[in-house]
């Protein structure tokens, strides 16, 4: 949450690798894909970014607005 949330894709490419991503089990794919998403933003601080706890797994939300400007 925080790296992606924060725009910070040196931290991401720094401490996670694809063995690391398999640990969790399907969280994969999902964190792959805000990576990418992070990455076509420009690698620049979400305008949005929260999570919601449903028991034993974790939705993330993530929102970049074109030119940082809110809906």
């Amino acid at each position: 949450m925080e790296w992606i949330g924060k725009g910070d894709l040196e931290g991401c490419l720094r401490e996670v690798t694809l063995e690391s991503l398999h640990g969790p089990g399907n969280a994969t794919h999902g964190f792959m894909d805000f990576m990418l998403m992070m990455g076509m933003a420009g690698a620049v601080p979400a305008d949005y970014a929260d999570d919601l706890d449903l028991f034993h797994t974790m939705e993330a939300y993530f929102t970049w607005y074109p030119n940082g400007e809110g809906a």
